[in-house]
C-alpha cells in the first residue's frame, strides 16, 4: 500500500492534539480529520506568505526537466 499524501499546509503549522499551531502568528487552529481550517487560516491571515509558497512551487515545476504535463482530450 502507498503512503498518504501530506497537505502542504503543514509546513506552516506545528501539529498538536487539537490541530496545529501557526508558526507565523502562534494562533491555535483546530482541525479534525482534514486541513480545511488550516488552509482557511492561511488564506485569511497570511495571504502574502501563501502566495509566495505557491509561486515557489510553480517555479519548481517549470524548472524540473523531468516534470511532464499530461493533457487529456
Amino acid at each position: 500500500m502507498g503512503k498518504f499524501k501530506t497537505s502542504s499546509n503543514w509546513q506552516f503549522f506545528i501539529k498538536n492534539s487539537s490541530g496545529g499551531l501557526c508558526k507565523i502568528c502562534q494562533r491555535q487552529v483546530n482541525c479534525k480529520g482534514n486541513t480545511t481550517n488550516l488552509s482557511n487560516h492561511l488564506k485569511r491571515h497570511h495571504k502574502s506568505v501563501l502566495e509566495k509558497s505557491e509561486d515557489t512551487k510553480d517555479s519548481e515545476l517549470i524548472d524540473d526537466p523531468d516534470a511532464s504535463l499530461s493533457v487529456s482530450t
